[in-house]
């Protein structure tokens, strides 16, 4: 089927009639709005339209590299590899079952809610059954669980993928994501993993993005909670040509608490992008969400995030930040904290500061004997380190403070 662009898409076409009549609703989306340029507000600073005029990206087929996955510095609950968004292989769990998607009940809820987003509809329209991971109910791991997402296309490869993670009554679990592109080779990737999370479940997610300056990729993460849930999404976005993330939270159950935080780090020619939307639908609901930008070079950033109240979601506490360091004069990120409040008994704050590092800090600091160069990296590993505070378990709060501190 010829759409506005140059490709030529092939539309997945597993599922039952409910999951094949909303592909087709996606399909119909996509082609009435086409990759979205900068004059869709939604992607104002992210011109999609041109990174595929610009490099070309089509589906092609994958080639058979064996990807080298390097092993965590650390202990892991077990290891489940997805390659080109299929099941590639799983450790047994106890509690966990790791399955092929189309065995999902529930696709029917993740295939939603694709809110006029062309790109999400090119996703549901174009992606396979991806992988569910299905944690039981009363379950706790206490070792993180380690995704391995891999992609191996050929140059110029277009991949798309969603992933469904459900997690059962009072269950506790976290896991950390990885991404491998196994040739260098530039690929544009759609990488989606949506989150069910039951009554009194916590889920946490804690993801690397890209590991390669040539890909590009837009990541989207939405959860559904019950009630006294809890839901959080962590990212490091240190690499990659351009990053989108999207995260969609839905608090379908009172008293939930949902945590969002992440460092982005654009350097040179790099575009990173993030918007995030948190829906206070029931009352006694809490959420904390905390950004930091830190842009170098001509890099450009932008934060988007809005916190919705609706009408009956009373008893609401939610706070936003969005903080930002420019070390240049040519890098530059945007920021838009949003707000959008229906109801009356809440508490809400949201703000954003945008800057360069303080002179006299940095002043003070030579003239007790530190270098600039490091006494600006010491000021910077500061500014990041709330973010990382977050991180309950001290190993992998160690090994994403190392990732981002390092390239300092």
């Amino acid at each position: 089927m010829e759409v506005i662009t140059q490709n030529t898409w092939k539309f997945a076409s597993w599922g039952n009639e409910s999951i094949q009549a909303l592909r087709n609703n996606a399909i119909d989306l996509f082609n009435a709005k086409g990759l979205p340029e900068v004059k869709v507000e939604l992607y104002k600073y992210s011109n999609i339209q041109r990174l595929f005029d610009t490099y070309a990206y089509n589906q092609t087929e994958a080639v058979a590299n064996t990807p080298q996955i390097s092993e965590l510095p650390f202990a892991s609950a077990g290891r489940i590899v997805i390659k080109n968004g299929i099941l590639d292989s799983a450790s047994s769990i106890d509690g966990v079952i790791v399955a092929n998607g189309a065995n999902a009940s529930d696709w029917e809820v993740a295939f939603t809610n694709h809110e006029n987003d062309s790109v999400k509809a090119l996703l549901f329209a174009t992606a396979e059954e991806g992988v569910l991971i299905d944690v039981a109910k009363n379950t706790s791991i206490a070792l993180p669980v380690e995704i391995v997402i891999v992609n191996d296309g050929a140059k110029g490869s277009f991949l798309s993928q969603q992933h469904l993670i459900k997690v059962g009554a009072n269950s506790k679990v976290s896991f950390i994501i990885r991404h491998v592109n196994s040739n260098p080779n530039p690929n544009f990737n759609i990488i989606s993993l949506q989150s069910i999370v039951a009554e009194n479940a916590h889920v946490a997610l804690y993801d690397e993005q890209l590991n390669s300056d040539k890909d590009s990729a837009v990541f989207y993460y939405s959860a559904k909670q019950e009630k006294d849930s809890h839901w959080g999404v962590s990212q490091t976005t240190l690499h990659g040509r351009f990053s989108r993330t999207n995260v969609y939270v839905d608090q379908a159950g009172e008293a939930a608490h949902t945590e969002l935080s992440g460092v982005f780090m654009p350097n040179q020619d790099q575009h990173f992008d993030i918007h995030s939307f948190i829906g206070h639908n029931k009352p006694y609901g809490t959420s904390d969400e905390i950004y930091k930008g830190i842009a170098s070079a001509n890099g450009k950033g932008f934060f988007n995030g809005k916190v919705y109240v609706a009408r009956d979601a009373q008893k609401i506490n939610a706070y936003q930040s969005n903080k930002n360091v420019l070390l240049s004069r040519e890098a530059s990120i945007n920021s838009k904290p949003e707000l959008e409040i229906y109801a009356d008994d809440v508490k809400c704050s949201h703000g954003s500061t945008t800057g360069q590092l303080d002179d006299t800090a940095l002043f003070y600091m030579q003239a007790r004997g530190i270098r600039k160069s490091e006494a600006s990296k010491l000021l910077l590993e500061a500014f990041a380190s709330d973010v990382f505070e977050k991180i309950e378990n001290e190993d992998l709060r160690s090994y994403f403070k190392e990732k981002v501190y390092s390239i300092l």
